[in-house]
């Protein structure tokens, strides 16, 4: 079956099987780059419509003794759009630079994004190289 797939932010396998795996939660730790990740601002994050999904956004190092150029992961936008379409719940990382501005905005977005936010919000953890 050769189905259009115009319109649909995941591919239609690929949610079945999330939706079908025995998951109580969905952990974006890789879909993110948490490791040294480089987002501080909420400027830096990955924007929804970006062209792209993956690489670099910034050159900021994320820590004396690494190099820049790490990558920023994909929108927050599409975690929370996931975990809705799947039902599942949410698994955040917060980069470790992140400013207070950041933390505000990534849990509004969680908040008024996410399905059933009271019952389903996951967890918000930090990762430090």
């Amino acid at each position: 079956m050769n189905q259009s797939l115009e319109g649909q932010l995941f591919h239609p396998t690929f949610l079945q099987r999330l939706v079908d795996a025995n998951l109580g939660f969905v952990r974006f730790m890789n879909f993110q780059e948490t490791n040294a990740n480089t987002q501080q601002n909420w400027s830096d994050r990955r924007p929804p419509l970006h062209m792209n999904m993956s690489g670099t956004l910034n050159l900021r190092s994320p820590a004396d003794g690494f190099p820049g150029r790490r990558g920023s992961g994909i929108a927050f936008e599409h975690m929370v759009a996931l975990s809705n379409a799947a039902g599942k719940d949410l698994w955040v990382c917060i980069p470790h630079l992140a400013t207070e501005e950041f933390i505000r905005n990534l849990v509004r977005l969680i908040r008024f994004g996410a399905a059933d936010f009271a019952e389903r919000f996951g967890n918000i953890d930090c990762e430090v190289p």
